[in-house]
């Protein structure tokens, strides 16, 4: 995928577990939205598995990226993806304290992993679709 083709937008099949309004979100924001989502729930996972509740009760609408980060959205998915690896290392899943998400409610540390893992799953559906469309 060259630079210029990371702002391209194309409307894709809307794989399961993803909202509508995202379908068309060009692959720099698709990458800018795993960012979001995944920064906050690795931080979650963090306070979780030490025992602390976070203040700040997640929203869809967090997730949404703004775009405009162009090529350099590359680097930063990368760092992300090795910064969350890298916090997950020696975590403690507790059953408590528990934050709800959105759309499943109340969830405790080791449901928001498994839940990361899932959204990352999810969306690489929607990539592959996305490059299909591009080519």
């Amino acid at each position: 995928l060259q630079d210029w083709d990371l702002d391209e937008s194309v409307l894709v099949k809307r794989p399961f577990g993803v909202q509508n309004n995202s379908c068309s979100w060009p692959m720099a924001m698709l990458m800018e939205h795993l960012i979001l989502t995944g920064v906050a729930i690795r931080k979650t996972i963090g306070l979780l598995s030490t025992g602390t509740r976070p203040q700040h009760l997640p929203h869809i609408a967090d997730g949404k990226p703004s775009g405009g980060r162009g090529p350099r959205i590359r680097g930063e998915f990368d760092r992300f993806l090795n910064k969350f690896v890298e916090c997950s290392d020696g975590l403690t899943f507790r059953p408590r304290p528990t934050l709800p998400h959105p759309w499943t409610g109340e969830m405790s540390a080791l449901h928001w992993f498994k839940f990361a893992a899932l959204h990352q799953c999810m969306h690489p559906i929607q990539v592959a679709r996305t490059m299909e469309r591009m080519t």
